[in-house]
């Protein structure tokens, strides 16, 4: 084998090594693969039908498989609570997600400061590629203790915007139905 036909060899032999380092950038702090069936970067924001009440949440991904979140939840009476929370979610199937936990909540109002810790746990699942249900139980030791809980299903119209109804029992509204919007980010 002469000189020549030794460099074309190496040099065909390194070409998918120079042809993928352009490909394995270094990913930022909060770039990485997901491992989950749903995107946990979004804003959530849930409008009680028949009672006065609301939601908002944003949440952010620190991790493939955990995320924090700020929420606030009113009845537009005075009692507002704030929540800030560590969550996990988990594949469990190729169209689930187990989720879970911990949040610390407080009111807002000056005359009555309650504070306390939640857990919960809960399940997403892909019913077809644009409806999601899911459902979670959470217990509270707010003011005292408490189990609550929501199901709901929603309609992804597009792949940042979803919109669907929530069935939930909270410590402000008791059970109330919700239209819930999801904005990913």
């Amino acid at each position: 084998m002469n000189l020549k036909n030794t460099l074309l060899a190496v040099a065909l032999a390194g070409l998918p090594v120079i042809s993928n380092a352009n490909e394995s950038e270094e990913k930022g702090f909060f770039e990485f693969d997901r491992l989950t069936n749903f995107n946990y970067d979004k804003v959530e924001v849930d409008a009680s039908l028949h009672k006065k009440s609301a939601q908002a949440a944003i949440y952010k991904s620190f991790h493939s498989n955990a995320f924090a979140g700020v929420n606030i939840d009113t009845n537009f009476e005075g009692r507002d609570i704030l929540g800030l929370s560590m969550n996990f979610a988990a594949p469990i199937t190729n169209w689930a997600d187990i989720t879970g936990g911990f949040s610390y909540k407080s009111t807002l109002q000056s005359g009555n400061k309650d504070s306390g810790w939640s857990v919960n746990v809960g399940i997403k699942q892909w019913l077809s590629m644009q409806v999601e249900l899911g459902a979670k139980l959470e217990i509270d030791y707010f003011d005292d203790s408490n189990v609550y809980g929501d199901v709901y299903a929603r309609f992804h119209a597009t792949q940042n915007f979803s919109i669907g109804a929530k069935l939930a029992h909270s410590d402000l509204s008791n059970t109330a139905l919700y239209v819930t919007t999801e904005f990913a980010y």
